[in-house]
């Protein structure tokens, strides 16, 4: 019995002893581990700048702090972003930091890319912190321990915890992008010396942000100029995204210019609803076709020479001096004189090819001699069915009538119709005018001969 008791009491003496070496452990331990992880902690605080644009790669600083009374040794910071195509870092998703001591921050940099067309609104990167909390103690000198790591007193032992996570929050605000669409002109085909062309760009917000401030100029040069001061210019206050409003120019061709296609640059100045700035160069092409061109190379009359009461016929060469073929060539006479036809048809000219028109006309016979613009209006049509013309002006010169044979026989057969006519009183006079010169005669030879 006494054996007994012994052994229950040597047993309980071990528990007691196991026990107290427990408990020792456990004092130990609690004044080596912390009972929480808020004596450090490590964040980022600011993020600068907040504020993307789409289409675009920032540079982004990061500003990460150490909130806490310990240490942070082996920071080091993730972004989630695998599964994050709209908003994504760009390199290295980790940033790693020595140290940080309490309540001091550093600065890190990361590149951020914002896909293209994405829309405006606010987009999150999710953020996960790892680190060593260190502090000296005073019984174990300077200690690290996870920032993961945390010990609960009630329950005597140590247990790991998730890593602390954040958002990093940028704003992206979307991007106004101006262009041109339709380009289409008045009139449709542009040929040499036309005036006051009418430009028709149409501009297309085809951003994700609203423009304000469009300003489109027209670079006008060489053979290309503005009609007025401002008509390379066109502006508006405000283009909302999506939306298209007509630019107008108007244009002078030069005379000269011949038939092809000719670049103009379009450039295309704007602002974001931000007050940012943005320039668009872009580039339109004019085609100028040729055109029909008549001009009178040459005439003659037949006669010659033109008199008042004549039937003339007056000898045209036009030619085709434009850059298109003439089609439908007619020649118009106007006044002064008075023509056997309206219009005479020429037909088709070639470029560089002539051909003869003939028209007559008749010279009044009151018509006073003198020289006379003749006005005729060369008419043709292109192979657009446009109509040009142009007048020319001949001087033709109709002379006095000449006093010829045939007139003076006129005069003298007129002359003998009148002394056949005269009255007899006439006659007997020049007879009585014979008798008296014949007896004065005789008298006179008397009276010599007596003496």
């Amino acid at each position: 019995m006494k054996r007994a008791i012994r052994g229950r009491e040597g047993a309980v003496a071990v528990v007691g002893v196991i026990v107290l070496c427990v408990s020792v452990i456990m004092f130990m331990v609690m004044l080596v581990m912390p009972t929480n992880a808020t004596l450090s902690s490590v964040v980022i605080t600011a993020v600068k700048p907040s504020v993307l644009h789409p289409g675009e790669t920032t540079e982004v600083t990061l500003i990460v702090k150490n909130n806490g009374v310990r240490d942070a040794r082996d920071v080091r910071i993730e972004f989630k972003v695998s599964d994050r195509q709209n908003v994504s870092i760009v390199g290295s998703t980790v940033v790693q930091i020595s140290s940080l001591d309490s309540w001091s921050e550093r600065r890190a940099k990361i590149k951020v890319h914002v896909e293209e067309g994405v829309h405006e609104g606010v987009y999150t990167i999710p953020v996960t912190y790892s680190w060593k909390e260190c502090y000296n103690d005073q019984n174990w000198g300077y200690i690290c321990l996870p920032n993961t790591y945390v010990y609960d007193p009630k329950a005597g032992m140590g247990f790991q915890i998730n890593k602390p996570v954040s958002e990093l929050t940028f704003i992206v605000k979307g991007t106004p992008k101006l262009s041109f669409g339709e380009v289409y002109t008045e009139p449709a085909h542009i040929r040499p010396g036309d005036e006051k062309v009418k430009i028709t760009a149409v501009i297309w917000n085809i951003g994700n942000a609203n423009a304000k401030d469009i300003e489109v100029r027209l670079g006008c040069k060489d053979q290309f100029k503005a009609s007025w001061s401002d008509a390379g210019r066109a502006y508006r206050a405000r283009l909302n995204t999506g939306i298209g409003f007509s630019a107008v120019f108007y244009v002078d061709i030069s005379e000269n210019v011949e038939p092809g296609v000719y670049t103009l640059p379009l450039v295309i100045s704007y602002s974001g609803m931000d007050n940012r700035g943005y320039k668009e160069e872009k580039e339109i092409q004019l085609r100028v076709e040729g055109k029909p061109e008549l001009a009178l190379a040459s005439y003659t009359t037949e006669p010659g020479k033109i008199t008042a009461g004549d039937h003339v016929r007056l000898h045209l060469r036009i030619k085709n001096v434009g850059t298109e073929e003439a089609r439908a060539v007619r020649v118009q006479p106007r006044a002064p004189f008075k023509f056997d036809m309206d219009s005479f048809y020429v037909g088709d000219l070639g470029v560089k090819e002539e051909r003869d028109a003939i028209i007559g006309f008749i010279v009044d016979a009151k018509t006073p001699p003198g020289v006379y613009q003749q006005a005729l209006e060369l008419k043709c049509i292109s192979r657009d069915n446009d109509t040009y013309s142009s007048v020319e002006h001949i001087p033709l010169e109709v002379l006095p009538v000449p006093l010829n044979a045939s007139h003076m026989a006129n005069m003298t057969n007129t002359s003998a119709e009148t002394h056949s006519t005269q009255s007899p009183m006439i006659s007997g006079f020049y007879a009585l005018m014979a008798i008296i010169g014949l007896l004065s005669a005789l008298f006179i030879l008397k009276e010599r001969r007596s003496r």
